[in-house]
């Protein structure tokens, strides 16, 4: 086991920190490529497979990403959440390697492809590369009867701890002002995760993110979830995950999702210098934001302004108040939307970008809502080259 503080040879870092390209954003997680294409009626039942529903690979479904490699017209876009919340931030901040990314692949074809298209789009990519697994993918295979997914996970789950401690790779992670992880990754490198999060923990300037990612993730890695999270600054997640935290903590409020929040907020910090913000998401509903502050500290808030305040009923450790504010989100046409995939991941991505810039909360929620406007207007988590959001 690594000691969370950090590398083994401070000389090295000290070298590799003064070299290394400074970032403004880095996230971690489960690289998964996105591979879609349109196959015949009949093709997916050759795989036991039926339209409009999503698998987990299984030794049944191994040929199918073989053939996929051979198939004409693909479209090929990098996915994963903590991947797809990179490439957003990098497209609104524009500069090229304002982001990186740390994840797994396997030195093959897929693998190749993801990297390429990644460099592309000018993040600096950080990937661990394995030989135990196949390149992480999500098949999707469309036809007249619908959609069909089939994620294989593979080598996303094969990162290392050891590969982040390169002196190179720490300097990179130490560099960004935020660092974000998916809630996905905590059963993948626990480790990894907290070497980044408490190597920025005194830094009043850096800070760190995650996203509660899936119901499951809370349910089946409480533990995880509740040792990461008094290192988070932000927390993000919908409103079924909200709910699902207030069940799993047994908290009197399973429901309102202004409470929820705002008892989020108030959950111990190793760090309460630094105010923890939620964002709750809810599809096209209210957007739920709260912070955290001392009973002294309302003029550090002027985003806070109108707001609801209120003691938040979680237990003794948490007894300060909290600022709740709900936001509204714009309305999608039926007829211009698309697709709802990557619509969380590049909420976030805006959400970041415009914090990273300095803007107030209230605008960064306005420019998550933006980006993920324009996702939902594209299919999968695509966008066009240059981002209209000028920051």
């Amino acid at each position: 086991m690594i000691g969370i503080v950090g590398c083994s040879d401070p000389e090295s870092l000290r070298t590799s920190i003064m070299s290394a390209p400074h970032v403004a954003f880095v996230g971690i997680g489960n690289p998964l490529l996105d591979i879609s294409t349109e196959v015949d009626v009949s093709y997916p039942a050759k795989f036991n497979l039926n339209p409009n529903e999503a698998y987990l690979a299984s030794p049944e479904t191994e040929p199918l990403f073989k053939e996929l490699e051979s198939m004409p017209n693909l479209s090929l876009v990098p996915g994963g959440a903590s991947q797809n919340t990179t490439r957003v931030v990098q497209w609104i901040l524009h500069e090229k390697e304002s982001a990186a990314y740390f994840g797994c692949i396997a030195n093959d074809h897929f693998g190749n492809k993801q990297k390429e298209i990644m460099e592309k789009q000018n993040v600096k990519v950080c990937y661990d590369v394995t030989d135990e697994k196949p390149t992480g993918t999500c098949a999707a295979l469309n036809n007249a009867e619908g959609r069909c997914l089939v994620a294989n996970i593979a080598s996303a789950g094969c990162f290392k701890a050891t590969h982040l401690l390169k002196p190179d790779n720490l300097a990179i992670a130490d560099s960004a002002k935020v660092a974000y992880t998916e809630g996905f990754f905590t059963d993948v490198s626990m480790e990894s995760l907290l070497i980044i999060a408490h190597r920025r923990l005194k830094d009043q300037d850096k800070y760190f993110s995650m996203n509660l990612s899936a119901q499951w993730v809370i349910q089946g890695h409480t533990e995880k979830i509740l040792e990461l999270f008094p290192y988070a600054d932000f927390v993000f997640c919908n409103e079924d995950e909200a709910r699902c935290f207030a069940e799993v903590m047994g908290w009197a409020e399973k429901v309102d999702l202004v409470k929820i929040a705002a008892q989020m907020s108030l959950f111990p910090k190793h760090n309460p210098a630094k105010q923890r913000i939620v964002c709750i998401t809810h599809g096209p509903e209210p957007i739920t934001l709260a912070t955290a502050f001392g009973k002294d500290e309302d003029k550090k808030l002027p985003y806070g302004h109108g707001c609801i305040k209120f003691t938040a009923d979680c237990g003794s450790a948490c007894t300060d108040r909290a600022t709740v504010k709900t936001y509204p989100v714009p309305v999608i046409p039926k007829e211009e939307f698309k697709d709802a995939n990557g619509c969380g991941d590049s909420f976030v991505g805006g959400f970041i970008a415009s914090f990273i810039k300095g803007l107030p909360l209230e605008k960064c929620v306005e420019n998550g809502n933006f980006i993920a406007g324009i996702i939902t207007r594209s299919e999968g988590c695509t966008f066009p080259t240059v981002c209209p959001l000028k920051l």
